[in-house]
């Protein structure tokens, strides 16, 4: 059996809490339509808990299975060169439950490979989050929060990288890892199974449901405002000094402009 396929039988198990993923050869689409089924916490209100509690609610062998399966999914990581995590060690962050309740402190890392936000009960027990369950998740990375959310009526327990907000208005993005197989069908192939970083999607949501997927230049962000905007947008950045190179290029206009 190939490594890949391994590796998704282990995500299948485990629990979809969606960052991004791309895998060669297996578009993201049939991987969190198909393969990706949730689980997590059973849990609706945790205000007072334990971080314990928050992920078991009142089933603790349901707990210890879904536990168990992210285990099967880390185990196969240990064939593959690379990291699929943004970040080796646990960070910890708040998680903001559906119901508006909040758990700060709670110990958390992303796995961009298998699409799951993986939180640490006391004990340390990992399990994959369920999106069902939480409405943002906030990370403190590089010296600013993260914050994820679930913004995609299409993939709605799939949460994205929000970089700014406004009313209607959400500029987000998904941060992808992609697995790399060896040419094992080669003799001549030095090449080692490994996992590697893919290219940084981003997208503008402008209403209820209307997405769009653009690339972080100035030509393709600005269409998809009215003319109005688009002029606001360009005579503030002429202001500033702004070139629009980057994400905070962009998150300054944006602000700037709805600020006025």
């Amino acid at each position: 059996m190939k490594l890949k396929t391994i590796l998704l039988l282990g995500i299948m198990t485990a629990g979809s809490f969606s960052i991004s993923a791309q895998h060669d050869k297996c578009p993201p689409s049939t991987v969190s339509a198909t393969n990706r089924s949730t689980f997590g916490s059973e849990t609706q209100a945790f205000a007072g808990q334990t971080v314990g509690s928050l992920f078991r609610g009142d089933n603790q062998h349901s707990f210890e299975s879904l536990s168990s399966r992210y285990e099967v999914t880390k185990e196969s990581y240990k064939q593959i060169n690379g990291s699929p995590f943004l970040t080796e060690e646990a960070i910890a962050g708040t998680v903001i439950g559906i119901n508006g309740n909040k758990k700060e402190n709670v110990m958390m890392r992303v796995d961009l490979y298998s699409q799951n936000i993986i939180a640490q009960d006391e004990e340390g027990k990992e399990i994959a989050l369920d999106g069902r369950f939480y409405k943002e998740i906030i990370l403190p990375y590089k010296g600013k929060n993260l914050v994820f959310k679930k913004v995609n009526s299409d993939t709605p327990n799939k949460f994205y990288e929000v970089l700014y907000e406004n009313g209607d208005m959400v500029f987000f993005k998904e941060n992808s890892i992609k697995l790399k197989e060896s040419d094992s069908a080669s003799p001549y192939s030095n090449t080692e199974t490994r996992f590697s970083k893919a290219k940084t999607e981003y997208y503008i949501k402008t209403g209820e449901e209307e997405i769009v997927k653009v690339k972080l230049k100035k030509k393709d962000i600005l269409s998809v405002f009215p003319d109005a905007e688009l002029e606001a947008m360009k005579y503030y950045a002429q202001s500033k000094g702004i070139k629009f190179k980057n994400e905070s290029d962009y998150i300054a206009v944006f602000d700037g402009v709805n600020s006025q």
